[in-house]
């Protein structure tokens, strides 16, 4: 849906278009590996991503997203801020990366300063 010119802009960080095959592990309260699926990732920035699955995840989960940005592969432990139903796409699901070392950022952000962000 496009946005209303009146409606604030609630990120805090611009997003950038990516559509990337992920392997995304679900990670129970003393981290055991509670199954893992292959998803999509639609957008990506230094705080979150947006990720297609065809199964939901509960909201305040936690999760390991393992994606490669051109030629790094980047491990990034996340925490799901909302999962909606997309139809017949599954379910589309909010993270916001925790505790990003300085090494995954560092990658992160080389990869996000050659791509063009999403326009509003």
């Amino acid at each position: 849906m496009p946005r209303d010119d009146r409606t604030p802009e609630r990120r805090k960080r611009p997003r950038y278009p990516a559509v990337y095959l992920g392997l995304i592990k679900g990670l129970g309260p003393r981290e055991p590996d509670e199954g893992s699926f292959l998803g999509r990732t639609r957008n990506i920035s230094e705080g979150g991503a947006l990720v297609e699955l065809q199964e939901p995840l509960p909201i305040g989960g936690w999760i390991q997203l393992s994606c490669s940005l051109g030629q790094a592969l980047l491990e990034l432990r996340a925490q799901v801020l909302d999962c909606r139903s997309a139809g017949d796409m599954g379910y589309q699901v909010r993270v916001r990366f925790l505790n990003l070392d300085g090494g995954s950022r560092e990658l992160l952000r080389a990869y996000l300063a050659t791509q063009e962000p999403e326009q509003i």
